[in-house]
């Protein structure tokens, strides 16, 4: 029998997934539909707190790197989609008076698994 060792981490509900003014909240399919059924939404409403991040070719590559999902092909270059912002570099979810995410059992995939990122490589 192989013993190994399981990596174990408990949210510690810091708000810093939601509040890294650098960090975009990529989402996913199953990630849209889970915040849509949870919150009763129409498409107009997620795609009001859904946004399309496009990188400039100068940048694109460092921050290519750092997104765990693939960006889709638009004319105006590469998109990443994730939860829209505030002014402040906030998540549209995050709850400033109550300093904790207001869909927090709706959460996307990279909520779920910061501060952990997923590595591509080629072996």
């Amino acid at each position: 029998m192989v013993n190994e060792k399981q990596l174990k981490f408990v949210c510690t509900r810091s708000g810093c997934c939601c509040t890294a003014k650098n960090t975009i909240v990529n989402v996913t399919y199953q990630d849209i539909l889970r915040i849509i059924n949870g919150l009763g939404l129409n498409i107009n409403e997620i795609l009001e707190v859904i946004g399309f991040y496009i990188f400039d070719q100068t940048n694109s590559i460092g921050n290519q790197k750092r997104m765990v999902i693939f960006p889709i092909e638009t004319e105006k270059g590469l998109a990443y989609i994730g939860l829209i912002k505030n002014s402040e570099g906030t998540c549209f979810f995050y709850d400033k008076v109550n300093k904790k995410c207001s869909i927090y059992d709706l959460r996307p995939g990279f909520c779920r698994t910061f501060p952990f990122s997923f590595r591509y490589e080629n072996r």
